[in-house]
Parts: structure tokens; sequence; C-alpha cells
């Protein structure tokens, strides 16, 4: 019986590291940052980058509480506290990595990360704030020796992060006229148009010479 408990104890844990690689992994995938060529900046492909890296760590968020629910083979959690965790993280695993591509894929080739809000708004209330509660009811009031307080931590500095980002976010709407911003997205449609025109007039030019050779 000890054998057969340990090899099951194992297949558990393999399982989440499983998850944990494929999921975030997925979503990485999905979003496929290096093969936007319109994002030419470095400074704002490392903006987007970091964006990316919290998705991935809030996905790790959700999949550890599920972790506490499937390892162990008694907790002191109810059956019906466990399938409301399990309801509640694969709703947040099904709509949250959605969300966030559907942001990226809205802003086209203007693409700003500072004015994606959306994700980190819906994150902060869904996941950095409500796993906070969850984890804490679970330590005090299940007694539940297996949450991680490491999480914990990250979900402090994720609200303190995401809040100054949302703060600073709104000062820059206020201060920030319209017509600045129409100029910007007049400049990159410009600078998009040249290169489209660059690109046919050297097709074009190479026309005459393969004419030339087939005569």
């Amino acid at each position: 019986k000890a054998d057969k408990r340990n090899v099951d104890t194992a297949a558990r844990k393999a399982l989440t590291l499983l998850l944990s690689i494929c999921v975030p992994g997925l979503y990485l995938i999905l979003v496929a940052l290096d093969s936007m060529d319109y994002v030419r900046t470095f400074r704002k492909k490392e903006d987007l980058r970091g964006r990316l890296f919290w998705v991935a760590l809030d996905l790790l968020d959700i999949l550890d509480i599920q972790a506490n629910l499937w390892e162990p083979h008694k907790t002191g959690v109810p059956m019906w506290a466990e399938g409301l965790m399990f309801f509640y993280c694969y709703i947040l695993l099904l709509i949250l990595p959605c969300v966030s591509l559907s942001e990226i894929s809205m802003q086209g080739e203007h693409i700003a990360p500072q004015k994606m809000m959306l994700y980190p708004v819906l994150s902060l209330v869904t996941i950095n704030v409500v796993t906070i509660f969850i984890r804490a009811i679970n330590m005090l009031l299940f007694q539940d020796s297996r949450v991680s307080t490491i999480f914990i931590g990250k979900n402090i500095i994720a609200i303190a992060t995401k809040a100054c980002t949302f703060i600073e976010y709104q000062k820059q709407v206020k201060n920030f006229p319209e017509n600045v911003i129409a100029l910007e997205l007049q400049q990159n449609s410009i600078a998009h148009n040249q290169t489209v025109h660059s690109t046919q007039s050297g097709q074009h030019n190479q026309t005459p010479t393969r004419e030339i050779v087939d005569t």
C-alpha cells in the first residue's frame, strides 16, 4: 500500500508539472511575439514580453491552487469547497488567456503595451485578490498546511505593481491630448506605407532585369 501511495503521489506531481509547462507554454506559442514583424523597437518588444510573463505567472498561480487539491490524498477542505475552487480555476484558465490574446490582436499593427489595461485590471480582481482570500481561508479556517505562502507574496506584489500601473495610466490619459495620439497613429501609418512602397518599388526594379535575361 505504501508503494502504491508513493506511485500515486508521484503521478499527481508529474501531472502538475506537465500542466505547469504546457498551459503557459501554449499561451506563449499562441501569442508568437517573435513573429510580430510590426513590433520593431526593442523597448516595445521587451514591454510586451514582460506582460506575457505576468500572464504566465498568473496561470501558474491558478494551477498551484488546483495542485493543492489533487496532489494530497487527504485534505481538510470540504468537498463542496473543492468543487467550487476547481470550477473557479477552470473558468479562469479558459477565460483569462483568451482575454489577453484578444486584447493583443485588437491592437493590430499600432500595438501599444501601455494602453492594454483590460487584462491587468481583470487579473487584479479575479486572481490576485480572490486567490489571497482562497489561500487565507484554506490556511486559517481549514488548517491546510500545503498552502503556498510564496504565491501569497506574489499576489501582494502584483496588487501593488498593477495598482501603480493603473494610477500612472490614468494620469497619462488625462495629461496626454488626443491630438498627440492621432499624430502618433498617423506617423506609424505613414512609416508603414513607406515600407510597403519601398518593397513594391524594389519588386518593380527587379522585373526589367528579369525581362532582359529572358530575351
